[in-house]
């Protein structure tokens, strides 16, 4: 049984997302020491204002262009290699696909 034409495509995106998740792995930071808590007698309020940033991050980018038809994760989530992020609607790269394959067929019936 012959696969539609832009599974192809669609496999390729979707392992090329996995590729990037897997880039994606935070690396573990540096070994802290720790006291053991116990009680006193003062409490000590501190304010600060500030901002938190990620210590790494990572722009994704897909080979084909089309709609995002789900996202399985948001900003600041954890990724682990191979796991699935987004899933990008494949009709317009199936279509294209078909149109391709129409010209070169359309090309070898001229020769």
């Amino acid at each position: 049984m012959k696969k539609p034409a832009g599974t192809a495509m669609t496999h390729k995106l979707l392992l090329s997302l996995l590729l990037l998740a897997s880039l994606a792995q935070a690396e573990p930071g540096p070994a802290l020491a720790t006291v053991p808590a116990r009680a006193s007698g003062a409490a000590e309020v501190v304010s600060a204002d500030g901002v938190v940033e990620a210590i790494r991050q990572t722009v994704l980018a897909s080979q084909v262009a089309g709609a995002i038809i789900e996202l399985r994760i948001k900003a600041g989530d954890t990724v682990k290699a191979g796991q699935l992020l987004a899933r990008i609607d494949a009709r317009a790269a199936d279509q294209s696909a078909t149109a391709s394959q129409a010209q070169v067929q359309a090309a070898r019936a001229s020769l």
